[in-house]
């Protein structure tokens, strides 16, 4: 399994999570917040506003990451605003893991430090304008989904 997050100017490292772990509230605050978002996050904004938004998985919006987030004084979407099972409004499903796979699926891997490594290379390769435009269809997707009332949507 593989993290990460985009913004409109740029890209987190890729965390790689061992084969096997589960994902819950405790390894995803302290693995993935903690140890990799919000050291990127500081660094990258500087000071300037943001807002983290995240899909539905079960570590992502429980009571304790909601509260991490408060307390870190991150702004955020909780749960509650956005819609559950959504991937086509959120710029990574709908798009930047697709380019990845692509990019990544065009040749076998001996294994799995192999596939680790063409997976940092080609993410490193992803440009700025690709994640602009993943970033900027967001509002174009949000009016498609609000017109279907979450429902299913062509864009």
């Amino acid at each position: 399994m593989v993290w990460a997050g985009v913004t409109a100017d740029g890209k987190t490292p890729l965390v790689f999570v061992q084969p096997g772990v589960k994902i819950d509230q405790n390894y995803y605050e302290k693995e993935i917040l903690m140890r990799h978002m919000k050291p990127w996050a500081d660094n990258h904004f500087s000071g300037a506003p943001w807002i983290f938004q995240q899909d539905s998985a079960p570590a992502h919006r429980a009571k304790k990451t909601m509260e991490w987030f408060a307390k870190q004084n991150v702004d955020f979407i909780t749960p509650e605003e956005w819609p559950a099972n959504s991937p086509d409004i959120n710029p990574m499903d709908f798009a930047i893991w697709g380019i990845l796979k692509a990019k990544v699926s065009s040749a076998p891997h001996a294994n799995l430090d192999d596939l680790k490594a063409t997976l940092i290379k080609e993410w490193a390769k992803i440009p700025v304008e690709t994640l602009r435009a993943a970033v900027d269809d967001v509002p174009k997707r949000l009016r498609a989904c609000m017109k279907e009332k979450g429902g299913n949507f062509e864009i």
